[in-house]
């Protein structure tokens, strides 16, 4: 004896499976999206850095504002997609360090052999001081081309910032 169904009936299981695989999937990315926050809400508190995960048009917007901003990690972005043409942005970096205290005089350049024709100049070669301070910005791209290779692109800069102007 078999069991002839109408169309209908197996559309709308197909339609009622559709929509618990659909409902499944929303609550697992939910549940994934609140344990990663979670874990990057506890991450800071122990002073890590956490890099949240951005949309292509966020990315494609913090990738641009780097490359516009910073002229030597535009170079090493050009070198690295000359480099490796299939190569796209899936992360962008901003850090900034924040004001760090000079603690110890750093060690002096040694100084150039003075001229033969008159006394060394009286410069010092070190432009920190105890007690100045400085702060770090770095910049950095993470590049991975179609092989699965990251490429990782970075620029530093240091700025004097006590005694002002920030140099």
């Amino acid at each position: 004896m078999t069991i002839a169904l109408p169309w209908k009936t197996w559309l709308v299981a197909l339609g009622l499976l559709a929509a618990a695989v659909f409902l499944w999937n929303r609550e697992h990315r939910l549940r994934t999206d609140a344990q990663r926050s979670e874990e990057a809400a506890r991450l800071a508190l122990q002073n890590q850095v956490v890099e949240n995960e951005a949309t292509k048009k966020q990315l494609r917007g913090q990738v641009d504002e780097l490359l516009a901003n910073n002229d030597l990690l535009r170079q090493a972005y050009e070198e690295a997609v000359r480099a490796a043409p299939d190569a796209t942005p899936v992360s962008a970096s901003k850090l900034e360090t924040g004001t760090l205290a000079v603690k110890a005089a750093p060690r002096p350049v040694p100084a150039p052999a003075p001229p033969v024709s008159g006394p060394p100049p009286a410069v010092d070669p070190c432009a920190l001081r105890p007690g100045d301070g400085v702060s770090v910005d770095i910049d950095v791209l993470e590049l991975l081309t179609m092989k699965g290779n990251t490429i990782l692109i970075g620029a530093a800069r240091v700025y004097r910032e006590i005694p002002p102007p920030r140099e």
